[in-house]
């Protein structure tokens, strides 16, 4: 889901530099405002997905916030069940709606739908987006109404409805002996911001100390599908190594993507997305935080992550080598910003322009000023990109 709303940013942010987009999307209004619909559009994503049917085995009362005007379910961010403050905040600013939902059968289905495609305790992530578009598909009737009230809630309650990051592990993780001496890992590779599955690219394992992977025994190169299949040798980092993602088009790009449980993702999942970045990406997200690509520096990518490995708000992340040329970012509204102090609902940032080195990165959840997360070793080389996860750590 994501991927295709990053397809669409693109397309809009060309649009601002003057490329050529399809005025069917872009209409005739100006280009600012199309980068913040975009960038709404990209964060609502995070909060009540999105294509796929979905048969409706909607969650017991006891385990569904809902609106006091109408009875319907709220959703959004924090899931199933909601704060007092939000639901508060959404009783007080979005009643009619609420009521207008409930006088369409269509809206009330489609609600119970989407809330069926949650996983208790969890915001919609994962499949639950495609999920949820199921539930339009099926529900067409309601989709206007259904949209109309969680417009509201955004509008109106983006803090009291906030999704805060689970953060109870902190302090606590350890990164076990893997259970499995190898994983089999299914990398589907992406183009960050087109969202395009790239055929053709070749993925190589390094060996840490191998800083210019020139001994590399283990790679392949993606299928048309933008598929390929590894046997990686495990670690408690996960995998015993870095990958380095090369293949036309594209900036050189390489992943250091360690989870929280990573038995559990390289184990038991063993599927993980790679979104390396073409040229023009990288051109583009550093004009929009007015600076320019050094090449003689590298660039560094993060995501932050919660106790749940999803995605985390509230981070603030330091880069140890970073300096005063260097410009850090997090998005915002789908949009790299450039004064913002942490990350927000989508747990995505960035640094342009890092001296080439080995950086520690840190993330320190930012309201309590706790350091959460540590990764070492993150390897920056000039004219490259980094991709590094960040998860609750052992410290």
């Amino acid at each position: 889901m994501s991927k295709h709303i990053l397809g669409a940013l693109v397309g809009v942010v060309c649009a601002s530099c003057g490329s050529s987009v399809d005025s069917d999307s872009v209409g005739d209004a100006q280009p600012d405002t199309h980068l913040q619909d975009a960038g709404d559009e990209f964060d609502a994503a995070y909060e009540d997905g999105a294509s796929e049917g979905h048969e409706d085995s909607s969650p017991d009362a006891n385990e569904l916030s809902l609106t006091s005007c109408g009875n319907v379910p709220v959703l959004g961010g924090q899931g199933l069940v909601v704060s007092d403050e939000c639901l508060a905040c959404v009783d007080a600013n979005c009643c009619s709606l609420a009521d207008a939902c409930a006088d369409q059968p269509e809206c009330q289905a489609l609600r119970q739908c989407a809330a069926s495609c949650y996983e208790p305790g969890t915001y919609c992530f994962g499949d639950c987006p495609d999920c949820v578009d199921g539930c339009e598909s099926m529900h067409e009737g309601g989709s206007e109404a259904h949209q109309a009230l969680n417009t509201c809630r955004r509008n109106n309650c983006a803090d009291e409805c906030a999704r805060k990051p689970y953060l109870e592990c902190a302090g606590s993780v350890q990164w076990p002996q893997p259970d499995e001496p190898t994983h089999e890992v299914t990398y589907t590779v992406f183009e960050y911001l087109s969202g395009e599955n790239l055929s053709g690219i070749q993925v190589k394992l390094c060996s840490f100390d191998d800083i210019m992977c020139e001994n590399s025994t283990i790679q392949d190169t993606t299928g048309a599908d933008g598929i390929t299949t590894l046997v990686l040798p495990s670690s408690p980092l996960g995998i015993d190594g870095y990958l380095e993602v090369t293949g036309e088009g594209l900036i050189p790009n390489l992943f250091f993507f360690s989870f929280t449980n990573n038995n559990e993702k390289y184990g038991e999942d063993g599927q993980i997305s790679l979104d390396p970045f073409a040229q023009s990406t990288a051109d583009v997200l550093a004009s929009l935080i007015g600076t320019t690509a050094d090449p003689a520096r590298g660039h560094l990518v993060f995501g932050t992550r919660d106790c749940n490995d999803f995605l985390a708000a509230e981070m603030k992340v330091v880069v140890d080598i970073a300096d005063e040329s260097s410009v850090q970012a997090y998005m915002v509204h789908g949009l790299p910003s450039a004064t913002a102090t942490e990350t927000s609902i989508n747990g995505l940032g960035g640094v342009i322009n890092v001296p080439p080195g080995t950086a520690t990165v840190e993330m320190i959840h930012e309201p309590t000023q706790t350091l959460v997360g540590r990764r070492t070793g993150i390897l920056i080389r000039a004219g490259h990109v980094t991709h590094t996860m960040l998860p609750i750590t052992p410290l």
